[in-house]
């Protein structure tokens, strides 16, 4: 961590996975100690971590080292519904109000109340019974464990995930088990489960499957799996060999950003094979899943060791990738969100919110003739998003100052009909919009 923020200074914060879908848990203490340092945040993200604070023998929750976000998914350890997540903020380095600004963009206006319930049902079920429940699926867990790793062929890894440079700590509920013995891949294995057992595993590799245990499962779960695994050993020499996987090393995984995110998602693309994918520019993620974290994000330029490698053991992947060059489809801006010279809009005036900042809060009529599209809206001409950048004194406004992005009135069939901001459509319909959108 220290290497990283050496070789990037200018970087706003760090954002670590811990525990990641293997269960493998980082050294949150540290590494939150090293940013703080710096004055920068720590983000965890702790999708895999809901159930970490309520037993003590569970590996550390991230709130109490020290992170300044965590997020967590409640419903994978946890015992809410699908996509019932929350995200924890601690500490004065990450600006509230700001954080729910973001939230904001990617939450719907209408949120579904059965998973607030849930969520605060799991909740109070934790508080009052969290601590008898896992310690009873952290039991089950240590037998089940040490009932797979006697079983020949198949290997439970622990003292590996915690080696010198290796893991910190390791949630015992997630029981990684390894098939190098039987000679099968995890995706061959996990199929063969899925098919002749009706079980299906909670992570699978080149190598591994993975057995996830949450506080619902009981011995009959338990005996479920061990009485499929033997079979499954029994099986293995009519399993066609899996082939063999060379892995690149850690620093072939930091791939070169060759484009910005957002002018790869937006820029012309085309679907090609992963044979051909090499040196070329991702336009989209590329998430092998389990455990669905991208490994390619847009802009990146690809390798065809990783890509195709993954597609043949057994993940399914889709390549798009930019058509041309780099150089050939980066657009002249100073900012992914920011033209050089913002349009002028006719009878068109930008509308401001309030801003906590004294110094950053424009009066409209200064800002006359000029209407900030941002995030909302593209530029009717060009058809590309801006945000207004050097109305105004020359200050460039970004969104923690620009607060509410307006189409232009010309853009949604309307015209001004005074200076007190009220608008009337071609409909005879009047919006009054004041000083708020």
């Amino acid at each position: 961590m220290e290497e990283m923020w050496d070789r990037y200074p200018e970087a706003a914060g760090c954002l670590i996975v811990s525990p990641t879908p293997y269960g493998t848990c980082a050294d949150i203490a540290a590494i939150a100690k090293i940013c703080h340092a710096r004055g920068k945040p720590l983000v965890v993200a702790e999708a895999w971590g809901a159930h970490l604070p309520f037993h003590d023998d569970l590996p550390t929750w991230a709130m109490n080292p020290g992170a300044d976000i965590y997020v967590v998914s409640v419903h994978k350890m946890g015992a809410g519904f699908e996509q019932g997540s929350v995200h924890h903020l601690q500490g004065d380095r990450v600006d509230p109000a700001h954080l729910s600004a973001c939230a904001d963009l990617l939450m719907t206006t209408s949120p579904n109340a059965i998973l607030y319930s849930a969520i605060d049902g799991w909740r109070r079920q934790m508080v009052q019974h969290g601590s008898e429940l896992l310690g009873n699926a952290l039991a089950l867990a240590r037998k089940l464990r040490a009932d797979i790793d006697a079983l020949a062929g198949i290997h439970v890894l622990e003292d590996e995930l915690l080696a010198v440079e290796s893991s910190h700590d390791l949630d015992r509920m997630q029981i990684l088990m390894d098939l190098s013995g039987p000679g099968i891949s995890g995706y061959q294995a996990a199929d063969w489960l899925r098919e002749n057992c009706r079980i299906d595993m909670g992570l699978s590799d080149h190598r591994r499957i993975m057995a996830t245990l949450s506080m619902a499962d009981d011995d009959v779960a338990a005996s479920r799996l061990m009485d499929a695994l033997g079979p499954l050993i029994g099986a293995a020499p009519t399993i066609a060999p899996a082939a063999p996987v060379d892995l690149p090393a850690p620093h072939e995984l930091e791939l070169e950003t060759v484009v910005l995110p957002w002018d790869a998602f937006f820029g012309p693309a085309e679907d090609i094979p992963t044979r051909d994918a090499i040196g070329r520019v991702a336009a989209e993620q590329i998430t092998p899943y389990p455990p669905g974290i991208p490994a390619i994000v847009p802009g990146e330029r690809t390798r065809l060791a990783y890509t195709s490698t993954t597609a043949q053991k057994g993940c399914v992947l889709t390549l798009r990738l930019l058509t041309g060059t780099a150089t050939e489809i980066r657009p002249n801006r100073t900012h992914p969100r920011l033209l050089t010279k913002a349009p002028d809009v006719p009878d068109c005036t930008a509308t401001w919110e309030q801003t906590r900042t004294a110094e950053m809060n424009p009066s409209p009529r200064n800002c006359a003739r000029r209407t900030a599209t941002g995030m909302m809206g593209p530029d009717p001409g060009t058809g590309v998003g801006w945000r207004h950048q050097d109305a105004c004194g020359g200050r460039r406004l970004t969104s923690k100052a620009l607060r509410m992005f307006v189409f232009p009135p010309a853009a949604i069939g309307c015209r001004r009909r005074s200076d007190t901001g009220t608008y009337a459509g071609h409909e005879g319909l009047e919006r009054n919009l004041g000083n708020r959108a």
